[in-house]
């Protein structure tokens, strides 16, 4: 059989963001938001997950704080060994107390969620603490964020911020190691501009789109609101491509809204990319 043939055959073998994930440690998915598409009347959040990993490798489920995981949630990592779980923790407020230190990272709950992934699977979880935009940066609270990082070890703590203030973080977080988030959002004044991955093992991008009229609203549905183009597929795939050249393993979430908008936008750019191995094939071969 031919090598573009037996590629192709092997593409319709699996779902392309699959066949990325485990062929390049690029790995495609959607916002838990999303799910939605997936589930069954009637179905469990368990046999949503099965039907979701049929088709994308990761997933980003995510909670505001103080909401935490569920036992159950929890339990899915263990249940779906296929499955990578970006768990996103959503902070509205992170003050400081007396001693420099984070009270809620203490109680016992959010230790809790900790060891219950340490004991399933670290190698498959990498959990991002995303700060809301009325967060500024400090010295003081990003040297508090590293050793948050350092604590939570062997488990991959990423940080996202959009405060435009952070960008003095980037030579910190660089330094320890510490994955930063890439948002691609409208370019407004005051929100950061993007922090570039420097991290071996693991970079991040969230695609929630480029909406700037609705992108100071407090709701995710008005705030993400957004279809991307063809041409900003095509821009994107070429910041993946500069990403994957960095670090070992790429994350993709894509998490605009509606949820139609998130799924198209993944399997778009999976297809691109597999398209975009296919054509590198035939002209070696």
């Amino acid at each position: 059989m031919p090598v573009k043939s037996a590629l192709k055959a092997r593409i319709r073998e699996a779902h392309p963001a699959i066949t990325l994930a485990r062929q390049e440690g690029l790995y495609i998915g959607i916002a838990s938001h999303a799910l939605a598409l997936f589930n069954a009347r009637g179905s469990s959040f368990t046999q949503t997950l099965t039907e979701y990993a049929a088709t994308f490798p990761s997933i980003e489920l995510k909670f505001t704080l103080p909401s935490l995981p569920s036992e159950s949630v929890l339990r899915s990592v263990t249940e779906h060994t296929q499955l990578h779980f970006l768990w996103h923790f959503k902070a509205l407020d992170l003050s400081l107390d007396e001693h420099h230190a984070l009270p809620f990272f203490a109680r016992p709950e959010w230790l809790a969620v900790v060891t219950a992934l340490l004991e399933q699977a670290p190698e498959r979880c990498t959990v991002i603490l995303s700060l809301d935009r009325s967060i500024e940066y400090s010295e003081v609270l990003a040297a508090t964020l590293e050793e948050l990082a350092e604590t939570m070890q062997p488990l991959c703590l990423a940080f996202e911020f959009e405060h435009g203030s952070w960008k003095k973080s980037e030579k910190l977080f660089a330094a320890v190691h510490v994955p930063i988030l890439e948002l691609d959002a409208p370019r407004l004044p005051g929100l950061i501009r993007p922090i570039r991955s420097t991290h071996k093992r693991i970079a991040i991008l969230r695609l929630v789109g480029r909406n700037a009229k609705t992108w100071l609203k407090h709701q995710d549905e008005e705030r993400f609101l957004y279809d991307y183009t063809n041409e900003e597929i095509t821009v994107l795939t070429r910041r993946i491509l500069a990403l994957k050249d960095l670090s070992d393993n790429v994350f993709v979430t894509c998490a605009s809204y509606p949820a139609a908008s998130a799924h198209a936008c993944a399997q778009r750019i999976a297809e691109a990319f597999v398209r975009q191995r296919i054509a590198e094939t035939s002209l070696s071969a």
